[in-house]
């Protein structure tokens, strides 16, 4: 591997999710639109869980039906909550873990995920890992770049606390589209929602 193969891209990582979104960036609205590699966006609220969180996604994202959540996440542990664009390239997802959590145990939970992933696939190229406030919402996250087929794929998976638990989430387009997405994906966490404060 060249010493700058992924030099632009560790610089990058290295700043906080904070650094790298524009100052009027808040939680993304249902009133809101994106562009994102030529395709214009518009937003939803989807419910999950019973109905005890809310968040905001793309409307062109439908929930992923059983048979294909088992192709894209072969294990049994696969994500409760996928939702995904109409050709499968873009999915975020959430599961919401039933044991008692704080914010003040994110950053060690998103560092033992994250070494979880590394053992079990050590050719994956990770950019960063951080646990930061935004917008008073405590989120500890991890980024990699994995191998899909022919392309390349980025990976954002976050934690945050929901419902006094450990709400887990991941975000993956094709590693092309990454720069575009990232910012919205962070706007779209920050529109979660627990029931009693909606």
């Amino acid at each position: 591997m060249g010493n700058n193969e992924y030099g632009d891209e560790l610089f990058i990582y290295s700043m906080s999710l904070k650094e790298n979104m524009d100052e009027k960036s808040q939680a993304i609205d249902i009133a809101d639109t994106a562009v994102v590699g030529g395709v214009s966006y518009s937003f939803q609220k989807i419910h999950m869980f019973d109905g005890s969180v809310s968040v905001i996604v793309p409307e062109q994202f439908v929930e992923m039906n059983e048979e294909s959540a088992k192709l894209k996440y072969p294990s049994d542990y696969r994500p409760q909550c996928i939702y995904t664009n109409y050709n499968g390239a873009l999915n975020i997802a959430f599961s919401l873990l039933d044991y008692p959590f704080d914010k003040n145990q994110i950053e060690e939970q998103i560092s033992e995920w994250e070494m979880g992933i590394k053992q079990a696939n050590p050719a994956y190229v990770f950019l960063t890992r951080k646990t930061e406030v935004l917008d008073v919402v405590k989120i500890g996250y991890f980024e990699y770049k994995s191998d899909a087929q022919d392309d390349k794929v980025y990976n954002f998976v976050f934690i945050i606390s929901a419902c006094k638990k450990l709400l887990l989430g991941v975000f993956n387009c094709p590693f092309e589209q990454h720069k575009d997405w990232r910012q919205l994906v962070v706007r779209m966490i920050l529109s979660i929602k627990e029931k009693t404060s909606e």
